[in-house]
């Protein structure tokens, strides 16, 4: 019967160790490979034992040291067991030089070296030792050994080599049995340690393959490490083909899931096959930490009966999803003033009174309102977000409260759901709740304070089960003064409050945003995320960010896409460049906006015949036009 393939290669440094090797493990005992790679480039023994289906390596010294340098990076190493050179090996070799001259030279690589000299001050001996550290500078090394008056030289393999072709007396240093015995006991608990790995992996595959639900595990970087088999059927791609290609590579994916999919600890979208047509649900959840070098998890189930709405769809000022998105993971920073936000809105989240969240644009209030939710006893409810400032007056009121059958013309046939009815038992997001009309606020008072209220058109109570996040970018104490925000509502929002600090108050946390907006974009756009020089990471941080976090990722997005190179590094003087145009546009926006008369808009209106047309074609955008209107009168 022939001999099994062997798993383990002994990389040995030269021919008389093999002999000693054989000697010491019988090859009738163990089937390894033995060969004299001294002379052979640390990259190809490595790539001759792939292809040779080897699955670890015996070495020993510069050998095995050069073996693992050859595999940084690699993620999926070979095992390398190193011969330990015992002190009876050192103590050998330095009696077999003292019969030749007791003036002697040792040379070695420097973890070696440390070992030799503990031993060796035990003895009185004239010996000198000197350091090397690569396979190209055995020579320099010689020579520096005969300066110091040597007359005989201990080493390795490839110094003993050297010495005898330029006839200079020499000891190698060798293994005894003893060693070469413990490192092949290694060797062979390493491979009967990765093959219990496997009988364990196989067995939790098949019961994996049992699942009505198709699972995916995913590096950091995207790529499949791990598919069941319902998993296999809906992605239409084999295994074989499916194991480390890019998701977004795989066609069930194409198309249907944003690259920002993946960039939250969860999300969930719908995906169509696109043979049979029929619809799946994709959940996607990011591992805390990485383990076995898994960056997230995917799950495809068949799409339930009934509707499911879209994770964001933020058109007409609504986003209808209906779970969260974000966790407190996502908000990134770790400065002081963001962190005391974070624990006083986790805080929050254990609550159910109102909160409200204050900012300036741009600092993430949306982002605290969905790791709110996604925190509390309702993270498993929906999560409902609606931008009051969006959304028309004469929409606004149909859009939150609903309306029934004939509440007016147009009315849909069977009449919508508010979001407070949406919403259920979960959360319901009000962005932008300084601009909710004064006519309005009794209604929303009304839902604070009795967790009631009637759909348009219709007199029948409907209970409002769900907890209320408001946002707001403006001093609502102002608003209050001024008689446009109703006092009592004020007070009912303003149960649980948190200021978020703006970008310039935890300029630290620049750098970490900055690196996570560099590689989103990357990712997006299909190029690989560089450095940010340190010149550059102090230009961020010492600008006056007015738009605070949307602002630096609007500019980073913006360097990413117009870079020539795949591989992006954000550079300073584009950055300034792409500043510097915001600032031009923003202040020429506002002189614009300035100078134009409610003529000039009262006429856009009348030529254009709607809002959205006429908003167009005075260049601002329709919320700005809605606030025009409303403070001329004209609304």
């Amino acid at each position: 019967m022939p001999d099994p393939t062997p798993r383990i290669l002994f990389a040995a440094p030269d021919e008389n160790l093999i002999q000693a090797f054989y000697k010491a493990v019988p090859k009738d005992e163990h089937n390894v490979l033995a060969l004299n790679v001294l002379d052979q480039p640390a990259a190809t023994v490595v790539e001759y034992a792939r292809t040779s289906s080897i699955e670890v390596i015996i070495s020993r010294g510069g050998v095995a040291q050069f073996l693992c340098e050859a595999q940084k990076g690699d993620p999926d190493p070979i095992p390398i067991v190193q011969i330990q050179v015992t002190s009876f090996d050192i103590i050998d070799a330095v009696r077999e030089a003292q019969k030749i001259s007791h003036n002697m030279a040792f040379i070695a690589y420097p973890n070696m070296l440390e070992g030799v000299k503990k031993i060796m001050d035990l003895f009185d001996l004239d010996l000198r030792f000197v350091a090397r550290s690569s396979p190209w500078d055995c020579l320099e090394a010689i020579f520096t050994a005969l300066e110091y008056k040597a007359k005989v030289i201990v080493g390795d393999a490839r110094v003993v080599k050297m010495c005898r072709e330029n006839n200079i007396p020499c000891i190698p240093l060798n293994s005894g049995e003893e060693s070469l015995r413990q490192a092949c006991s290694a060797a062979r608990r390493l491979i009967e340690a990765r093959d219990d790995s496997r009988r364990e992996t196989r067995r939790m595959a098949a019961i994996l393959d049992q699942l009505d639900l198709g699972l995916m595990a995913l590096d950091r970087e995207g790529r499949v490490l791990y598919s069941n088999v319902l998993a296999d059927s809906v992605a239409g791609v084999g295994k074989k083909q499916l194991l480390g290609l890019d998701i977004q590579q795989i066609p069930l994916f194409q198309g249907h899931v944003a690259p920002s999919f993946f960039m939250g600890s969860m999300s969930r979208a719908m995906v169509t096959h696109d043979e049979d047509k029929r619809e799946y649900v994709a959940c996607w959840k990011k591992t805390e930490s990485e383990t076995f070098g898994i960056g997230g998890v995917i799950t495809l189930s068949v799409r339930p009966e009934g509707p499911i709405r879209p994770q964001a769809d933020r058109s007409n000022g609504g986003d209808r999803g209906h779970a969260s998105r974000f966790s407190f993971d996502d908000i990134v920073g770790t400065s002081q003033a963001l962190q005391k936000a974070k624990a006083k809105a986790r805080k929050y989240a254990q609550a159910d009174a109102a909160v409200l969240l204050l900012g300036q644009t741009g600092v993430g209030k949306e982002l605290f309102a969905h790791a709110i939710h996604n925190a509390s006893p309702r993270r498993n409810e929906p999560f409902v977000a609606v931008n009051l400032a969006a959304l028309p007056p004469t929409l606004m009121e149909s859009e939150i409260f609903g309306y029934v059958r004939g509440a007016f013309t147009d009315a849909r046939r069977g009449g919508k759901q508010g979001v407070f009815e949406y919403a259920g038992k979960g959360t319901v997001f009000l962005d932008e709740i300084g601009e909710i009309p004064l006519e309005m606020q009794s209604r929303l008072l009304r839902v604070l304070q009795d967790g009631e209220f009637m759909r348009l058109g219709d007199d029948r109570i409907v209970k409002a089960n769900c907890r209320i996040i408001a946002a707001t970018n403006k001093v609502l104490e102002d608003a209050v003064r001024r008689g446009s925000f109703r006092e009592d509502l004020y007070y009912r929002l303003n149960v649980l409050r948190l200021d978020i600090p703006n970008l310039n108050q935890r300029r630290e946390d620049v750098r970490d945003l900055a690196q996570t907006f560099l590689k989103k974009f990357c990712v997006k756009y299909g190029k690989i995320p560089g450095r940010i020089a340190a010149r550059t990471m102090k230009f961020l941080q010492e600008w006056e960010w007015s738009g605070n976090i949307r602002e630096l990722q609007a500019i980073i997005e913006r360097q990413v896409v117009l870079s020539e190179e795949r591989r992006v590094h954000l550079d300073e003087a584009e950055l300034r460049d792409i500043l510097k145009e915001r600032v031009h546009a923003v202040q020429a926006g506002a002189r614009s906006r300035r100078l134009l008369s409610d003529e000039a808009i009262r006429l856009a209106i009348e030529e254009q015949g709607n809002i959205h047309a006429a908003a167009a074609a005075l260049g601002i955008h329709r919320t700005t036009l809605w606030r025009r209107l409303k403070k001329s009168g004209q609304a």
